[in-house]
């Protein structure tokens, strides 16, 4: 130790006049680790640490003037509105002449949120003098390869840059992340759950009441009408005929910044729904369209479209004891989302024989591009005279069933394939699959992306009969245990929400799939 101090020495000499401002970076990173450990109870400490003129790495500039630099609005009963419309990480980057120091922060979930995650502070300063402290619960290391960054001679003013999550842009159904960034571990209060051995659901009945396989909840031993007594509080958002809830969840009475929340819905896209990112607080999402970018793995769930049908009088028939290799008929759409099912190596799988794959354009979104494209349009007439050839029924007696992507990458086809007893093949990007923490999806259905069809032919081609039986033998005991009616949708998704306690509950383990 005193080498290396001897060594320090020299530098720490030549900047002695800097050296005071170290106890300030320590402070602050110090609060900050309380912050973060102390959780949903840390909330004073959020709002006095806001309310301060607490400087930045000695920079004469209070939170409050960060929010206020980021672009605050009026209506801040959300908190820092800087923060929450941009969900990625926020670098405030301060100039501290002759340096330039770095706060990375995550973002905020609201007006009683919490720093979710331990923050880092890092200055940069000439003669490749650079100083990083990471937060911890022992405070800051004091043996630090050089020194922190001076104050400015003048206040300054931070800029703040926002990292946006990645996705994949020009993609379909690929969009940045617009949840808070949430795990169980920081945003779940288990002791609500401490009340039984059963786990206790409250539903509320506004902005919707239940739905779908939710109907029917109350009648299930996990129902409770206390909400004193419940550990999960659902909250159903398909409004009819809203595209957004007119109740805010703020506004629901045990909302306490969504702790143990789920917010549930069945609408062809999340954000026609869902409330606005920045009221999302704690609250975990179980939604019908869920993107692996958007996905909290271990904190979201993903539900399936229920059936419109059951094929059940097909489930007796082995795999290669049916009409059809593979099939498809459904809608086609010709812009925005959807539009794979337009393209050549989609169609191009129709063969007439084995493999069926028909379209038909009548859906209300088509109308202006067949009337503003002839050519289009005479495509659409010849899709449609092959489409009326063939019935929906017979084509579901297929070893594979297509399931491609439309307006939102899940699909209703999904469920029926399974009924059918048929292997589905998804045509999708950036798409969680349902019930994904019970299902091993990779011993049933295959998988391509969009730009991957022309590999779906030779695929299922080259199959090993043995392996089909597999999949199909694995893919009937998936529907029928999770998929072939309204109470064993309403069970998988209970069961879905048992998983993300991994066992801290022994009583409540969920019956897995072999």
């Amino acid at each position: 130790m005193g080498k290396q101090q001897q060594q320090l020495s020299p530098r720490h000499a030549r900047s002695s006049s800097i050296s005071a401002i170290f106890p300030c970076v320590c402070m602050l990173l110090g609060v900050l680790v309380i912050m973060f450990q102390a959780g949903p109870l840390s909330l004073m400490w959020t709002d006095n640490l806001r309310s301060s003129g607490l400087p930045i790495f000695g920079i004469n500039t209070s939170y409050a003037e960060i929010a206020s630099e980021g672009g605050n609005t009026d209506d801040n009963r959300f908190g820092w509105s800087a923060f929450t419309r941009n969900p990625g990480p926020a670098v405030l980057e301060i100039e501290a002449p002759p340096c330039t120091c770095f706060l990375r922060v995550s973002s905020f979930l609201g007006l009683d949120a919490v720093f979710p995650g331990k923050e880092l502070a890092n200055c940069s300063c000439p003669e490749n003098t650079t100083m990083s402290l990471q937060s911890s619960a022992a405070g800051c290391d004091q043996q630090q390869a050089a020194p922190p960054c001076p104050p400015a001679a003048q206040p300054q003013k931070p800029i703040i840059r926002y990292e946006e999550p990645w996705y994949a842009k020009g993609r379909s159904w690929h969009m940045p992340a617009r949840f808070p960034r949430c795990t169980m571990d920081a945003c779940f209060n288990y002791s609500r759950c401490d009340s039984g051995q059963e786990l206790l659901i409250f539903a509320y009945n506004v902005p919707a009441q239940p739905s779908k396989f939710f109907a029917k909840l109350n009648e299930t031993r996990h129902y409770t009408d206390n909400p004193e007594k419940a550990c999960l509080f659902l909250v159903f958002l398909d409004t009819p005929g809203l595209y957004r809830s007119n109740i805010h969840p703020r506004e629901l009475p045990y909302w306490h910044g969504g702790l143990n929340h789920v917010l549930i819905t069945f609408g062809d896209k999340w954000r026609n729904k869902a409330p606005i990112p920045e009221s999302v607080g704690y609250a975990s999402a179980m939604a019908t369209v869920m993107h692996e970018t958007l996905y909290r793995p271990g904190f979201d769930v993903s539900i399936p479209l229920p059936a419109k049908r059951h094929f059940s009088n097909l489930r007796h028939l082995g795999p290669f004891q049916r009409k059809y290799l593979m099939t498809f008929r459904g809608l086609r759409y010709l812009e925005n989302d959807g539009t794979l099912r337009s393209s050549s190596d989609f169609r191009g799988m129709h063969n007439g024989a084995d493999i069926v794959v028909v379209t038909s354009c009548r859906h209300v979104g088509n109308g202006r591009v067949r009337k503003e494209n002839a050519t289009i349009d005479e495509e659409c007439k010849r899709d449609e005279a092959i489409h009326k050839s063939y019935k929906f029924d017979d084509l579901m007696n297929s070893t594979f069933g297509l399931a491609p992507a439309g307006r939102q990458p899940s699909s209703y086809r999904f469920a029926e394939i399974l009924s059918a007893g048929g292997v589905p093949v998804l045509v999708v990007d950036n798409y969680v699959k349902p019930f994904e923490t019970l299902i091993q999806w990779h011993r049933c259905a295959l998988q391509f992306p969009s730009s991957e069809m022309h590999r779906i032919v030779k695929t299922i081609r080259a199959m090993k009969p043995a392996e089909v039986k597999r999949r199909q033998r694995y893919c009937l005991h998936v529907y029928e245990r999770w998929f072939s009616s309204d109470e064993a949708l309403l069970q998988a998704s209970i069961a879905s929400q048992k998983t993300r306690f991994m066992g801290a509950f022994p009583s409540w383990e969920p019956p897995l799939i072999d």
